[in-house]
This record gives C-alpha cells, structure tokens and sequence, in this order.
C-alpha cells in the first residue's frame, strides 16, 4: 500500500477523494475497512496535512447496500465548496 500512494503523483493529492467502506463481518476485516484506513493514513502523511480526502465507514450496511449510499455521499462532499 505505502508504494502505491508514493507513487501517486503530487498534484493528484490536491484533488478530492471520497472513499466508503461497509461491515462485510470479521473475515473481511482486514480487507476492507482497515485497508481503507491505512490508505488514508498513508495520503494524510504524504500530503502535509492538506488532505481533502473523506473516508467514511458504514457498519449498518454491506458490500450491496452501500453502493448508493456512498454515491449521494460522495457527490455531496466532492461538489461542497471548501
């Protein structure tokens, strides 16, 4: 994970991100939310603290409810006026 955000080129950090995540149970742990957070906590680091990234969980929805839910979401954070 740490190559892949060195690798992303400095201008792409000026740009906003909306990330979602949702409660795929324990297995899945791992795979998704704690993934997730890594990559934000990698950006917010290489970024010098002027990350305009949101990352948000949904532990009351899963891989199929969360679609549409993060769509809104998303629209709405990456459309607001900083």
């Amino acid at each position: 994970m740490k190559n892949k955000v060195d690798s992303i080129a400095p201008i792409s950090l000026n740009k906003k991100l909306y990330i979602a995540t949702a409660n795929q149970g324990e297995a899945n742990y791992e795979r998704n939310k704690k993934r997730h957070d890594l990559f934000y906590a990698l950006m917010k680091e290489r970024s010098d603290g002027h990350l305009k990234v949101k990352i948000e969980y949904f532990e009351q929805e899963n891989h199929r409810s969360v679609p549409f839910i993060a769509l809104n979401e998303g629209l709405k954070y990456v459309n607001k006026k900083n």
